[in-house]
This record gives structure tokens, C-alpha cells and sequence, in this order.
């Protein structure tokens, strides 16, 4: 903030608080919070020295759970930051990046460059939802297209929240109940039970730790494992743009890591989980061994292949994209993960008539058979649509969106109004809907075993939103 202050009479400047209220709209579980709180803040500066622009971005979000107990954390980082110079015939951008590559908004595909931030689920503003990620791009344009060429020394990934919340993979009471369940296990085999009073003991720190520890745990898990970033572990690609008259494409190539991770927990502990029995005294190093290094992390890199095409027949555009991967980090039940090579496709259209807007989409995705996927399959199928509309000279906005999970049969919906107070304030009502045909999991058995997709996973997350959003 001090560094933009110092810039500001030197540039443009900006500032965006967005605080939001979200009410879970009744209690599906115990534990779960009632009322979550997000305050996003960006800050920025940009100026230009000649020919070369500067950028600079701060992020902030702050986090409030109520639910059981009351629980708030705060963090900040660097968002989208860097210089774009005029490089011969080209320009170079250098920094810590946002780079869009693909035509789909709905259900991207090819967009592959920045990380997700998933910790609020689908809660999280679109402006903030890419992870920046430290890059360097150099464009070299020409009369029928253009062609670039992405470097990032530091691959990115998503960020997730591991336990504790209600958009974690293991969820408030999940972790309780297991430890509850450990407690009633046979101890009759001899150091059993001292294996159980480590087990106990371990788990009871765990859920003793503060919300800070537990955020410093999820950014840890993020890039815990992760190869030394050189050489080989760097990720590359290349996009080769080509435009006529009414129809512009593109090719892309590269080299990459996969952007969502997936755990691996150490298979004995699994073992015990699901077998429900306690070690005896000959397995308690490896029992040891193993709560002190319980999981890994699986992000796999590889080669990446894909192109994107946008157009127009008529008054509807028409955009698509397909990418595939030789290797991406599929989840297993029971936490287990496997790679294996992905192929996906989108297809998008659009309509525009007076101030409707009207988007529809679908994307296929395919993996290598893979044993017990986790919130996955073989092929999976989505569709989705959005309908946006302004009225009222621009103040009043209507929105309605959704997605369709064709193989899982679940469902998202988000409707919206908003109302723009001024040209710094806009109002915002909105709601989530999430479900499918399997209830969401209760339990951590129930959840490590589940056969839905993600939206019937925190299906039982239906909430209403309340927003503000201030730009100065």
C-alpha cells in the first residue's frame, strides 16, 4: 500500500473493497457455519515511461466463519504486477502475471497458465479467482496473427482448503467423528493401545489448532513436495495466434505443470481407516513414521497440446477449444491420486440483443480409467448458461447462471441482482443452489468413499449472498 501511495501522483490508481455476507439458508450437519464472511481487497497502480507500462496490484481477504465458534484469518499478497516493454518489433511482459489463454468463460479449457483460488468455492469473485503466477511473456505480432511465447521459472498452482471449513475436502466434523470412531477400535492386540493414544493425541492438535495454523497447513500442502524450480521443472508453452476476417484461432503448445495438485495419504494409515484396527507394538515405528509424514502432494508435468477458434455466424458468436495433456493428477478415493493423460473439449455461443447477453456452453472431459475416481470420472460432461441483462440506464442488473453436471446429474444455479448506487458503489442480492442425486457426505467415511461429483459433494452449501462493492 506504501509503494502505491508513493506512485500515485505519477499514475492511475485504484482501490476495490468487496466485502460479502453469505447465510447458509438451513443446517444440513453439525458443524457446518451458518454465516461465512469474505472481504476482498485489491490495490493498484499503473503508469507508462515512454513506450514501457508498469503495473503493480496488492490482494487482501479477509475470512470470517461463524458456526460452532467464530473464527476469522486474514492474509495478503501480490496480485498482478510486472512491466510490459517494447521489445523490437514485439513486447515483453515480465512479472507476476495474469495471462488468459482460451475462449471459454463458463467452462474454460484451454486456459492454463495461473492457478484457481478455491478456497470460497464458487463464492470467490471472478476478478480475483486466477492466481498471478511469476512469468515472463514475449509477443511478437504481425499482420495476420501473432505469435507468444510463456516462461514461468516458478509453476503455479491452485490454492484449496484442506479441513476445517465448509468448501474443504474434509469438512467440519469429519475429522472429529474419525477420531471418535478410533477411540471404540479393538485394543486388544499388544501396543495397540498406545498406538491409539498417539493416533488420538495427533488428531486432537490438529483440531485444537488455530484458524491461522490451519491456512498456514493449506498454503504448506499446496506446494509441499514440489521439485526444486529449474530447468526440466520450469513450464513453457507457446500460443500461435492466426486471424482472418471474421474467424481468429490459435495453436498451443508447451510444457506444463499440472495447476491442480491432488494428496496422496500414506497408504498404511488408509489401511488402519478402513480396516478399522489399531497396530500392535511390531508396527508402532511405522505408525509413527507415518503421522509424522501422513501425505504428499501429486503434480505431475508434462506436455500439453491444444488450440482455441472464435467467431461469429450471424449475430451469435461462436467460440471452442480443446486441450489435451499427457499427464494430470486425478484424486482417488480414500486419497489416493494416480496421473494419468487428460483430453477435453468446449464449445461456446453467445447472443447479444439491447442489453440481454446470453452465454451457453458445454465441455467433455476425458481420463484414462482410473480405479475409484473422487469427484471424477471417465468422461465427464457439463453444460452450462448465463443470462445477464442491464436496465434502469445501466443501474439495475438481473443475472442467472448455471451449470449442469451431464455425468453426475448435479446441478448449480446462481441467480443475482444488482444495483449500481454510483459510479464507486454497486449493491448485490445473489444465491447458490448446488445439488445432485447423492446426498452430501456427513461423514469422512461417507466422503472418502463418495461416487458423486463436486457440486453434490458440497451440495448441502445452498446459502444467500449479500455484497458491496466499493471502486475508488
Amino acid at each position: 500500500m506504501l509503494l502505491l501511495s508513493t506512485l500515485a501522483h505519477a499514475a492511475e490508481v485504484g482501490l476495490t473493497v468487496q466485502p460479502q455476507i453469505s447465510v447458509d439458508t438451513r443446517a444440513d450437519r453439525d458443524g457446518e457455519d451458518s454465516v461465512e464472511g469474505y472481504t476482498w481487497v485489491r490495490a493498484w497502480a499503473e503508469g507508462r515511461e515512454g513506450e514501457a507500462r508498469w503495473f503493480i496490484e496488492a490482494r487482501a481477504l479477509h475470512v470470517l466463519l461463524v458456526g460452532e465458534d467464530t473464527e476469522s484469518v486474514a492474509s495478503a499478497d501480490l496480485g498482478e504486477s510486472g512491466v510490459s516493454l517494447p521489445v523490437g518489433p514485439g513486447y515483453l511482459d515480465a512479472g507476476y502475471l495474469v495471462e488468459r489463454w482460451g475462449r471459454l468463460d463458463l467452462l474454460p479449457v484451454a486456459d492454463v497458465l495461473n492457478g484457481r483460488d478455491l478456497r470460497a468455492g464458487p463464492l470467490t469473485p471472478l476478478a480475483v479467482s486466477r492466481l498471478p503466477t511469476a512469468m515472463a511473456v514475449a509477443e511478437l505480432p504481425w499482420s495476420w496473427g501473432r505469435a507468444e511465447l510463456a516462461w514461468a521459472p516458478v509453476p503455479g498452482v491452485s490454492r484449496t482448503s484442506v479441513q476445517g471449513t465448509d468448501w474443504s475436502l474434509i469438512r467440519q466434523g469429519m475429522l472429529e467423528g474419525l477420531l471418535a470412531d478410533v477411540e471404540g477400535w479393538d485394543t486388544s492386540a499388544l501396543g495397540s493401545s498406545s498406538t491409539q493414544s498417539l493416533i488420538t493425541a495427533a488428531g486432537g492438535a490438529l483440531l485444537d489448532s488455530d484458524p491461522w495454523t490451519r491456512w498456514g497447513q493449506a498454503e504448506a500442502l499446496s506446494v509441499s513436495g514440489m521439485p526444486a524450480a529449474f530447468g526440466p521443472n520450469t513450464d513453457v508453452a507457446g500460443r500461435l495466434g492466426l486471424q482472418a476476417s471474421r474467424v481468429d484461432g490459435a495453436l498451443i503448445a508447451g510444457w506444463l505443470r499440472a495447476r491442480q495438485p491432488a494428496i496422496v495419504v500414506d497408504p498404511a494409515l488408509v489401511r488402519y481407516i478402513q480396516d478399522e484396527t489399531l497396530p500392535g507394538i511390531e508396527d508402532f515405528d511405522e505408525i509413527e513414521d507415518t503421522l509424522s509424514e501422513p501425505y504428499a502432494v501429486l503434480a505431475p508435468s508434462g506436455p500439453v497440446l491444444g488450440a482455441e477458434v472464435g467467431g461469429t455466424v450471424g449475430a451469435i458468436g461462436v467460440r471452442a477449444e480443446a486441450l489435451w495433456r499427457r499427464s494430470v493428477a486425478v484424486q482417488q478415493q480414500w486419497l489416493d491420486a494416480t496421473e494419468s493423460p487428460e483430453l477435453s473439449a468446449g464449445l461456446g455461443l453467445d447472443y447479444a440483443r439491447g442489453s440481454w447477453l446470453f452465454v451457453t456452453e458445454g465441455s467433455w472431459r476425458r481420463i484414462d480409467q482410473t480405479a475409484a475416481p473422487l469427484l471424477t470420472a471417465r468422461d465427464t460432461y457439463r453444460v452450462a448458461g448465463a443470462i445477464q441483462g442491464r436496465l434502469a440506464r445501466e443501474r439495475l442488473s438481473l443475472q442467472l447462471g448455471g451449470v449442469y453436471d451431464v455425468t453426475f446429474r448435479e446441478h448449480l444455479v446462481q441467480p443475482a441482482v444488482g444495483w449500481r448506487a454510483s459510479d464507486q458503489l454497486q449493491l448485490q442480492l445473489s444465491g447458490l443452489i448446488l445439488g445432485g442425486p447423492s446426498a452430501a457426505p456427513q461423514t469422512f467415511r461417507e466422503a472418502m468413499a463418495y461416487g458423486g461429483g463436486p457440486l453434490g459433494y458440497w451440495g448441502d452449501n445452498d446459502s444467500l449472498q449479500a455484497s458491496v462493492t466499493w471502486i475508488r
